[in-house]
Formats: structure tokens, sequence, C-alpha cells
């Protein structure tokens, strides 16, 4: 499950840790995890964020993100004690140096993640507390990093630092790699443009991509759960539900995958899953079945089976074979909604579309909200008969509910709860029109002794269409057509097939009518409306840490550039490996954001306070990209492998999110080895004039 693939992530990590920075380093950053774990959960608690797969794939965002920090002040720690400075002395060194990259880094994911955080109604439900938790989490990472990594750091890494350390004190180097690398970044220095028009193209390339990519906004789960909606006609009654439902439940119990089967009849059951609705009251011809299955793995297989099963075998009632879905309450996953002032040319037009949708492949059911009504029973009582029999309405209406619905008449204490009882006519008794009319209904006799007469002597029975439902929408009558898909099939491939067909063959459409998609495609519109909403406040902000970090325009430009390149790099992982592109993966995306904007900071804070690399001396850049190289290339394979096992569990709801943000790091150390020091060149090594003012006020204290 996803509990051992986190734990196999953490071992890969600690190992890489182990490869790269050597046996005190990967303890020092591994004990950062379950440290910012339960911190985090404290935190979390005191929220009252409850723990659920959402809020538990934050966890794993943050995982994947809070051991940088770790590595970053592990490895500065490291070098300085390399430098020969005294162990108190290097931790000053490392924290004061990498304090404010950390923090913008860290601010700027932050911020990344603000608008899903801040998100309202059941979209909000479903982003809120992962991205909480994602902020929750690297803030804790952060403090950790800047305080127990560190003072871990300055008393642990010591001792690994001799004349000729083994690789497994200090971690492993390359050397020919190494130079290879040098020579490298060398070229990328002394041909700028080319260098970054060449790194440049790879995000453009993921940006190209992304019209192959297929969008499905919210992801799938593997659970071994699944359920039924069995509808009967209007006119069906609650014995002909319970029949049905007998015989399906036979069939579900004979199915070796399937371990438990629970019904509700008449009404929907209470919602196990967040995202169900629990709508439906008094209704004899629903029937809701809540199914348990052996192996998560193989139930869309099953779901796909039983549902052509049931269609072939029941053909009088509309059974809806659903598994569980990610995502807002929907309550189909492909739409198409009526507008217009008429109802009998909304429910004409509805029935145009639901034909047009059924001809589609892979819908399993259609429906339409305004269907025509049900019959009802009306019994018309007449005047004239009933003031000969000295009835009023009124009363015979009592009577009638009194005999089919009942009275109350005592009660019997059971424990300590009294129930009444009702007193009502056996159902067979008036199952039929015949005996219908055949209840007896008292007048008044001669002598105060009471007659009855048949229901029938005071009036009939007639047929008639009951009313129905007609639903609104901004003031305006709509008509809903939902489709049902194939358990499997992503909505946004069968909403394209529709619109292809509605282009080749539109539905003409009166004067004052028009129509709109909903479902899937429609909630998802609305969840990106809400996330675009605080975008402008948000990109305010980042904007300000960025700039407050560098002082400079045109380094804020570049890192924001390295930005929008994250967004290109994830897409590009997405479609080399042809995953969809959803909310899971967009997760991912930001994630990435985060480690990529923490390199291009690190490098970028390097050269302004190397006096010699803010000058524009390129060998001095060089050795500020190598001195950098190491952490960036640590955290890099480290959030890929925390990854990995995510990526190859191969089911619906991981692999996308792990595939961008794995993907998106590992590809973005190209940028920031080849695009962000030559950029930084061709904007003339823009300089700091704070550093500037502190080096000037530092050297004047020297000579006084």
């Amino acid at each position: 499950g996803v509990a051992k693939n986190i734990i196999a992530g953490v071992m890969i990590v600690i190992a890489v840790l182990f490869v790269t920075l050597g046996w005190r380093a990967a303890l020092i950053v591994a004990l950062s995890l379950p440290l910012c774990t339960l911190l985090s959960m404290v935190v979390l608690g005191y929220l009252d964020v409850p723990i659920h797969q959402l809020s538990m794939t934050g966890l794993v965002v943050a995982l994947g993100l809070l051991v940088d920090a770790s590595i970053v002040v592990t490895d500065e720690i490291r070098k300085h004690l390399l430098e020969g400075d005294e162990a108190l002395k290097a931790m000053q060194k490392a924290v004061k140096r990498m304090t404010v990259p950390l923090v913008s880094a860290t601010a700027t994911t932050v911020l990344a993640f603000t608008p899903m955080a801040i998100l309202e109604g059941p979209s909000g439900d479903f982003l809120g507390s992962l991205a909480t938790c994602v902020i929750v989490m690297l803030v804790m990472s952060l403090i950790l990093a800047l305080s127990v990594t560190a003072t871990l750091g300055g008393r642990l890494l010591p001792g690994a630092i001799t004349e000729r350390p083994a690789w497994w004190r200090s971690g492993m180097v390359l050397t020919r790699a190494r130079e290879r690398f040098a020579a490298s970044v060398d070229w990328s220095l002394k041909y700028p443009l080319a260098s970054v028009l060449l790194a440049a193209s790879i995000p453009l390339l993921g940006f190209a991509s992304v019209s192959t990519l297929t969008a499905q906004f919210f992801p799938g789960t593997d659970r071994d759960q699944m359920y039924l909606r069995v509808e009967m006609p209007k006119s069906a009654g609650i014995e002909a539900t319970l029949e049905l439902v007998r015989q399906l439940d036979a069939d579900l119990r004979a199915e070796p995958l399937i371990r438990r089967v629970d019904w509700s009849v008449g009404e929907s059951p209470p919602a196990f899953y967040y995202n169900l609705r629990s709508n439906k009251r008094n209704a004899p011809g629903w029937a809701e079945g809540m199914v348990l299955t052996r192996d998560e793995n193989q139930t869309n297989a099953l779901i796909r089976r039983m549902q052509k099963n049931f269609d072939r075998k029941y053909p009088q009632a509309q059974i809806l074979v659903l598994g569980i879905d990610q995502g807002p309450p929907v309550e189909a996953p492909l739409e198409v909604i009526l507008y217009g002032p008429n109802t009998h040319t909304l429910r004409v037009l509805g029935e145009q579309f639901r034909q047009r949708l059924q001809e589609l492949p892979d819908i399993t059911h259609t429906k339409l909200s305004i269907s025509p009504a049900a019959p009802k029973v009306e019994f018309q009582l007449d005047k004239e008969k009933l003031r000969r029999l000295g009835l009023e309405r009124t009363q015979v209406a009592e009577l009638v509910d009194g005999y089919l619905r009942g009275r109350f008449g005592g009660a019997v204490i059971e424990d300590t709860e009294q129930l009444r009882i009702r007193a009502k006519l056996e159902r067979q008794a008036w199952q039929d029109s015949d005996e219908l009319l055949n209840l007896q209904i008292p007048v008044p006799g001669q002598l105060g002794q009471p007659r009855f007469v048949p229901l029938s002597t005071v009036g009939e029975l007639k047929i008639v269409p009951d009313d129905a439902p007609i639903g609104r929408r901004d003031s305006e009558r709509i008509n809903q057509v939902q489709a049902f898909l194939t358990r499997g099939v992503l909505p946004e491939e069968a909403l394209k097939l529709l619109r292809q067909s509605l282009a080749d063959d539109p539905v003409p459409l009166p004067d004052g009518y028009r129509y709109s998609f909903g479902g899937d495609s429609g909630e998802r519109e609305g969840v990106v409306n809400d996330l675009i909403g605080p975008v402008g406040l948000v990109m305010s902000l980042l904007l300000a840490t960025i700039m407050l970090t560098f002082n400079s325009w045109r380094l804020t430009a570049l890192a924001f550039g390295v930005v929008i390149c994250a967004f290109g790099l994830s897409f590009l992982a997405l479609a080399l490996f042809r995953y969809p592109l959803g909310i899971m993966a967009l997760v991912g995306v930001i994630g990435s954001i985060g480690v990529a904007i923490n390199a291009c900071i690190i490098i970028l804070t390097s050269f302004q306070q190397s006096p010699a690399a803010a000058s524009g001396d390129k060998d001095a850049m060089r050795d500020e990209v190598l001195d950098s190289s190491r952490h960036i290339i640590s955290t890099t394979l480290t959030t890929f492998g925390g990854f990995l096992p995510l990526i190859l569990e191969g089911s619906q709801f991981w692999p996308p999110f792990a595939m961008a943000i794995a993907g998106g790091v590992l590809l973005s150390t190209i940028i920031s080895f080849y695009l962000v020091p030559p950029a930084y060149v061709l904007l003339g090594a823009p300089q700091d004039n704070r550093i500037e003012r502190a080096q000037l006020k530092a050297a004047r204290g020297a000579l006084a």
C-alpha cells in the first residue's frame, strides 16, 4: 500500500544521502523527517485538520520537499568545516549564508499553495487540507533546518573531516565527473546565449506537449469499495423494488471478489465517503447498495463486468454500478445543461441531447432531470353525493388517510424508550383499485347508529400525471441531461467526442435557449475559477518576496522565469510517460517549483555574496556553481528517489502526482546549472547594494 511506498521512499532518500553526503549527514537529515512530521501533526491537530487521503497527500508532498532545507544546511556546514573553520563558526556561517535563500524558497512554495488552502466550498474540502498540510510541514522543516539540523551538523559532522576521508564518512566524490561538469559550466558561461536557448528549449517543449495531455481534473481511487444505484420506473412500488434488490443481492453475493453487501431501499444510505450525497427520501422505486470487494486492484474490472451483466439481465430498471472518485460531489461525470423558458421545449430538447449522448461509445446510461411525470391516482369526490350523505370533503380525506397511513393509539415501553403504536389497514386490503374503492366510509344513520358505504359511493378514481419537478439555475429553468461512463473512461475524453458530434451535426435550438456542459467539466471550471481568484494577491506577495531576496528587478525576473520553466518541465515529464493532467498532477507541479526556485536562489545569492562572481568573474561563478552543486544534486536525487515508489505503484491517484514533482525536479537541474548562471551573465551580473554596503562597512571597521 501507500504506507509501504512512503517507507520505501524514505529508505531511498537515506540511501542517496549516505552515498552523496556520508552516513553522519544522512543520519542528521533522516532525524529531521520524524521530528518534522510529529511537530506538524501537533499543529495540524490544533488547526482541526483531519487525517485522510488528501491530508496524507499533503504530508507526502512535504516529505519530498522538507529534506531540502536540511540537506542544504548540512552540506553548507560540511563545506565550511572542510575550509578549516571550527564547528561553531561553521554552523554560524552556514545558518547566516542559507537563512535568506531557505526562507525565500519556503515562502515562494507556501505562497504557491495558498490559493488551495483558502479555497471554500466542496472544492476547498477536497484541496484545503492537502495545501494546509504542505504549508505547515514546510514551515516546520524550515524551523528545524535552521535550528536542530544546524546544531546536529555542528556536533556530528566534524568527526567526518579528515585528510583523506572515506566515502561513507563524507560522501562520494567522482573526480572525473566533477571535471566534466566544470567544463560544461565553463562552456555555458563562455557562450551564455546559446546555453540559455538550449536549456529553455526543454521547458518550451513541455508547454508544447500540454495539448497532448488528457485532462482528468479529479483522479480516481483504487479502493475496495463500489456502490449500486437502482432506479425503478416512477410507477413502481416498494415491493417491486425489494424483489429486484433481492435478485441483485443474490447475484452480488455469488461473485467471489465480493465480501460484503449492504442495502438501503426507499431512501439514500448515510454518506460513507466525503463526496457522496444522501438526498433521497420516501422514494419507493429507489435503492442503493454498498459493496466491499476483496482486491482493490480488481475493483474497476469488476464494476465494468457487473454493469454489463445487470444491464442485460434487468432491463426493467436503471442500474448504475459506480466506483469511488475524488473531488467535489458530481451527480454525473458528463452533463449537458439546457436553459430556456418553456418546460415542454426543454423536455423535447433534452430528449434530443440524450439520444446524442447515447450514441457515443462508453456511455452506459443517460437520464433527464425533466422527465415524463409519473402517473398518480386521484380520487375525485362528488359534491352532490357528499351532501346527500351528510359528509364533508375533509371527513372523507381524514378517513382515507387513517386507513392508508394509520392512526396513533397508545404506546409501549421498551427499556427506557416509549414507542408509539400506529394502527392501519394491511397493504393487501387496498393494493388494487377495486379494493381501494371498497373502503368503508361511515355515514350518519338512524337513531344515531352509523352505517357504512363503500368509497365508490361518493366519487371515482382517475389516473392523472403528477407534477414533474423543474430545476432552476440563476432563476432560469433548466433540464440536465446526464450521462454515465464505463468505469475507467475519462470524462474529458467523452466530452471531446460529444463536442465533435455537436460540431458536425448541431442540435437546433430555438431563440432564447442555450446549453452548457456540467459534470466533471463544470466542476473543473468552478475550481479553476476559485483558484484563479486570489492569484493576483499571491503573485504580488511572491514578487515582493523574491524582490526582497535579491534587491534586483533583473534577478527577480530571472527567478520568475525559473518558476515558469518548472511548469514546463513537469508538463514534459507527464507527457513523456503519458499521464493525465489533473489536480494531483498540478499539485506535483507546484511542489516542483519549490525545489527549482530553491536551487535558483542558492546559486544567485552565492553569486551576489562573492565579490569576484558579482563583478563578472566567470571562474568565480563556476566555482560557486560547483560549490552549490553538491546539495542541489543531493536534493534532486532524494526528491526523485523519494517519489519513485509512488510512481511505480501503478494506481490512478499517486503516479501522475509523483511523476509531475519527481520528473520536474529531475529536469530542473538543467535549468539550475545551464540557464541560471549564463542568464546572470547576460543580465550584466546584477549586484545587491545591501551586500556592498555591508562589505564596505566591515572594511571601514577593520581599518579603524
